[in-house]
């Protein structure tokens, strides 16, 4: 937000010499820096939301494949933390939804005295996607209930990221 606000000022300070280096009257050139001002401001932050609607859309796509990865490692009777972590690898670490599951486990495996669910909670509300929501109230359901058929929840949970994308 800060970003925003020296960014309006700046816009809004050159319109303003602009407009007085090209003799224009004063009158305009306060109109032209109120202008400058407002797309200044506005202009950063359409931009970091549209950045956030793509990151959301390629977390999403990613989703699915991540979901049926580790349907098919708990299939194989790998534990759940292990297949969750076997799960990322070979993939691209660039790709947002890895880096945040990577950030995650990094962050698991400093502090190994904090719930492992714990983490994937601050990553859903930190990223409040309804695929990642959905995908840690899974991981929260099997780790304080049990669920024996957590690989074909996933699975189903596969299915449905990919019809939304």
């Amino acid at each position: 937000m800060r970003k925003s606000y020296g960014t309006a000022a700046l816009v809004g300070g050159c319109m303003l010499t602009i407009c007085l280096l090209g003799g224009n009257s004063v009158a305009f050139c306060i109109g032209m820096t109120i202008v400058g001002g407002v797309a200044g401001f506005v202009f950063p932050l359409w931009q970091a939301s549209k950045v956030k609607r793509k990151e959301s859309r390629m977390i999403t796509m990613d989703m699915a494949e991540y979901l049926t990865a580790v349907s098919l490692l708990l299939t194989a009777g790998i534990p759940l933390w292990e297949a969750l972590h076997r799960g990322l690898v070979g993939r691209d670490p660039k790709r947002p939804l890895y880096r945040e599951l990577g950030r995650a486990f990094e962050q698991y495996e400093q502090d190994r005295l904090s719930d492992p669910v714990g983490v994937f909670q601050g990553m859903s509300e930190r990223l409040q996607i309804p695929a990642v929501s959905t995908f840690v109230c899974a991981l929260v359901q099997n780790y304080k209930k049990g669920n024996n058929e957590l690989a074909v929840l996933f699975m189903d949970l596969a299915v449905q990221s990919r019809t939304q994308r």
